[in-house]
């Protein structure tokens, strides 16, 4: 998720910090229903909708780490990215609804908050996603997916592909995504494309685990600004009407504007 730079954001403070980490590993832990939407990738979307006349709660939290080595270090920063010890968290609240099995609907408020700072709201996003079919009528479960973001004084459209096959335990799911950002006021284009694949396996119905890769292609002012890829495991756990994904993955390049290291918790609740 591209945030920008903190000398180029508006930000809307939020008188009281409400951050709460919910820490439920232990419960989700253990043996349970594996629910069909259920998202065991953090970052790559898997195929399947929320079931029709239901509603879901997540909660994405997320951080950016970059080294405190001077090849990590640079003078701007495209993405959420603080030194290890001060680092900035963004936590996105989304409120899912189902349309039908294969339609569904998100709304998110997106807030920012640094490490000893006060919550500050940052702007809504709103999202559908489609499948065609059911599970295995087709050699690949396909889907698709819209999102437009507005941040005050940048907006975005983002488009994905959504890839999918589960063979018995093994869960293998791929996006290709392209977002279209736009900064108001002295209108600025760029576009971002970015590739994810991962990889899980399912142990029990309620514990999964896997590896994820993400890329991250900017072009801006007509020319490619970076390539970045990302790689690291992660792991889900899931009971009930919860669930809790957690993944954290380095850069395998050294673009010092970015961050080096990045870890995303997902949690939902079926309401």
């Amino acid at each position: 998720m591209y945030v920008r730079p903190e000398s180029q954001r508006k930000v809307y403070p939020v008188k009281e910090c409400a951050a709460t980490i919910l820490c439920l590993a232990t419960v989700l832990a253990c043996a349970g229903e594996a629910r069909a939407d259920r998202r065991i990738f953090a970052y790559t979307y898997p195929y399947m909708t929320l079931p029709g006349g239901s509603f879901e709660l997540e909660h994405y939290l997320d951080l950016g780490l970059k080294g405190t080595t001077t090849a990590w270090e640079g003078p701007s920063a495209t993405t959420l990215q603080r030194d290890w010890t001060h680092p900035t968290w963004q936590h996105q609240v989304e409120l899912e609804y189902g349309i039908t099995d294969r339609l569904d609907f998100g709304f998110y408020n997106v807030f920012q908050q640094d490490a000893s700072g006060a919550l500050q709201f940052e702007g809504v996003k709103v999202r559908s996603r489609y499948r065609f079919a059911d599970p295995g009528v087709h050699a690949v479960d396909a889907g698709v997916y819209l999102e437009y973001v507005y941040f005050g004084d940048m907006m975005e459209i983002e488009q994905r592909l959504i890839l999918s096959k589960i063979l018995g335990r093994v869960e293998v799911a791929c996006n290709a995504m392209v977002e279209e950002e736009i900064e108001l006021g002295p209108k600025e284009w760029e576009y971002v494309f970015t590739p994810s694949l991962g990889v899980g396996y399912h142990f029990s119905p309620g514990f999964a685990a896997g590896v994820e890769y993400v890329g991250r292609m900017l072009i801006a002012e007509e020319s490619l600004a970076y390539y970045a890829s990302y790689l690291g495991p992660g792991i889900s756990v899931a009971a009930g009407p919860f669930y809790w994904t957690l993944a954290a993955e380095a850069q395998l390049g050294r673009h010092s504007n970015l961050a080096a290291v990045q870890i995303r918790s997902l949690f939902g609740i079926v309401l």
